[in-house]
Formats: C-alpha cells, structure tokens, sequence
C-alpha cells in the first residue's frame, strides 16, 4: 500500500499469463471498475503506441475520460519508448506519468510529448516482487526495477493521501495541486 497505507486497492487483471493484453480487456475491466467498485482512483501500467499530443480519438483514451467522468481521477504510466506519450495515458483527463532519476533527470526513455503531466521517481526503485515469478514463495521477495510503471504508482499515492485529507476534491483539483506544488 506504500504511500497512503490507508487505501483500500482492488487489482483487476488484464492480461493473460504470457503477458498478452487485448485492449477489449483493459476496457472491460473499467467499465466493470466503474459499474462495480467504490474506488476514487484508477492507477494504469500499460498502455502502446506513442502520440505527441492528447489522443482522445484513441478507444482506450476515449474510456479512460469516461471513467474520469464517472468520478475517478486516473494515473497512467507515459511508456517506456523515449518517444511520445502511450495510449492510453495520452488521455487529456488522465494524469500522464513519466519518470525521473533521484538526480531530477529524465531518463532517455522516459516517453515525453505535450501529454505528458508529471514526473516521479521511476529509476531503480525498490519494490516487492512476485514470488511466483522467482519460483518460490517460501519467503518474501524484492527488487529493483525502473519504468514509467515504477512512477505511476508514487503519483497514486499521492493522489490517495489527497482523498484521504479532503474527500471532495475533484480531479481537476487534484491536479492542479500536484503541477503547482512540483518544480
């Protein structure tokens, strides 16, 4: 629960066991988050192709700002290509996450574009790994690990310890919160 120990989290899965991921899934599992779960915010690591601007016209874009309408405020990892934002974080209701290294730099692959809203720490952080992935779940398991995906979730906890202070607050506001208090 990192940050904001306090949230409630659902995980809905979107991709088969090789990896594959359908974008009828992913669209699925938001209509069934908004339809269904009694959560404020949505935190998406996945996401493909690049675009230099807001792709509204793009499906998974186009439903990321219908549940952004329904009340969630949605974080999206930008991709991992050093090109422009992916879909579908390039959502103009989305808050689009790249990352930076502790030193305030972005890295090459970091993907950048007008889209693009925030920074976080996505360089070689520390994070729980899965036990079935190591092949052994008689103790618990860590790593490093950079990507978009690794920044996304701090922007998360952020927004959560947000709600947690004021529970009205919009997406809008919470915006405008976090790109007035960063540099």
């Amino acid at each position: 629960k990192g940050v904001s120990p306090k949230a409630q989290i659902y995980m809905l899965r979107v991709c088969d066991a090789s990896g594959l991921c359908f974008e009828d899934d992913m669209i699925a599992a938001m209509e069934y988050a908004v339809n269904n779960l009694s959560a404020k915010i949505m935190s998406i690591s996945i996401g493909g192709g690049n675009f230099n601007y807001h792709c509204d016209f793009d499906p998974l874009a186009a439903k990321v700002n219908w549940v952004v309408d329904s009340g969630y405020t949605v974080i999206i990892a930008a991709g991992n290509e050093g090109s422009g934002v992916s879909s579908p974080a390039c959502a103009s209701k989305a808050i689009a996450v790249g990352a930076v290294d502790k030193t305030g730099t972005v890295p090459w692959w970091s993907n950048r574009g007008s889209a693009l809203d925030i920074l976080a720490p996505g360089v070689n952080i520390f994070y729980t790994y899965s036990c079935l992935a190591v092949g052994n779940c008689d103790s618990y398991w860590y790593a490093f690990s950079s990507g978009t995906s690794m920044a996304t979730p701090q922007i998360s906890g952020v927004v959560a310890l947000l709600l947690e202070t004021k529970p009205t607050l919009t997406t809008t506001q919470i915006k405008e919160l976090l790109y007035s208090t960063t540099n």
